[in-house]
């Protein structure tokens, strides 16, 4: 985790062991309802671990905390000007509020580009996605 890598070969023999227990048939109730926790205990499994494995990135980067920040600063500003009954303050609420709307457009374009930009989708992780489809789909019992 802390070279944000990834461990494909734990992954694969796991991944490996559910597929076996997905495909055995149980004979009595008893061994379904033990498969059935097993499955549950894996599928939460599965969601600890990608949760551990994502969180241990940062979340935001700095155009999103940059614009953020500015948006949040702004937003303050505007509501301390709130009160004021003049024309030109009203005209400043105005040119801010409408700053902190450009600042929304500005985010909703920077990262609405999934395969460019700075959270960029790699190609590795669609190999990688497609390399465990394959696992899924021809998966040798033995």
């Amino acid at each position: 985790m802390s070279k944000s890598q990834f461990d494909h070969d734990a992954y694969n023999d796991f991944h490996q062991f559910q597929i076996r227990l997905l495909h055995h048939i149980p004979l009595n109730n008893a061994e379904m309802a033990a498969q059935q926790e097993e499955l549950r205990l894996i599928s939460e499994y599965y969601a600890l671990r990608l949760e551990r494995i994502t969180s241990a990135k940062s979340a935001l980067d700095h155009s999103m905390m940059l614009t953020l920040g500015l948006g949040a600063l702004i937003f303050i500003f505007y509501q301390c000007l709130h009160a004021m009954p003049g024309k030109r303050q009203h005209l400043v609420m105005i040119s801010l509020l409408s700053i902190s709307i450009g600042l929304i457009f500005f985010l909703i374009l920077s990262y609405n580009t999934p395969f460019s930009g700075p959270n960029a989708i790699s190609p590795e992780a669609l190999s990688k996605a497609l390399e465990l489809w394959q696992i899924d789909s021809a998966v040798p019992l033995r």
